[in-house]
């Protein structure tokens, strides 16, 4: 048997991250804020339609994903490096969203949008209302 170890055998901690791996995080965490938008940029398309499968309106999810990366630029420092960065935006972006939902309550729904009536109208009112819209792209 030999006495030589592998060289990561030795200097590995269980639970260690290898810290600031990217630069442009190791940037962005002593603030500055071109390195966090390569960094956020190519996920913000992906991030927004998250934050639009949540909420249902493409306006609350402008607001949802602004807020989301403003939370992730100041929490930047407690990003701990154990899972990927994207994983950590979507997090962010998640309870950003969650928040909003609780905020806002909840929403009634449209029964009829057609004119009032005396009697009852049955069958599908002339006007429906989209709840959501498309995604723009």
């Amino acid at each position: 048997m030999s006495d030589i170890s592998s060289p990561t055998a030795d200097t590995a901690v269980e639970g260690a991250v290898d810290p600031d791996p990217d630069p442009d995080l190791a940037r962005a965490r002593d603030g500055d804020g071109h390195a966090f938008t390569r960094l956020v940029e190519p996920l913000r398309r992906d991030l927004h339609a998250h934050c639009y499968r949540m909420l249902g309106s493409t306006h609350d999810a402008d607001d949802a994903l602004q807020d989301a990366l403003l939370r992730a630029w100041r929490g930047l420092a407690r990003f701990e490096g154990r899972g990927s960065l994207r994983s950590w935006l979507y997090t962010v972006a998640t309870r950003t969203c969650l928040d909003i939902v609780e905020a806002r309550g909840k929403r009634a729904l449209p029964v009829d949008l057609g004119p009032s009536s005396d009697r009852v109208v049955v069958g599908r009112p002339a006007h429906r209302r989209r709840l959501a819209g498309p995604v723009p792209r």
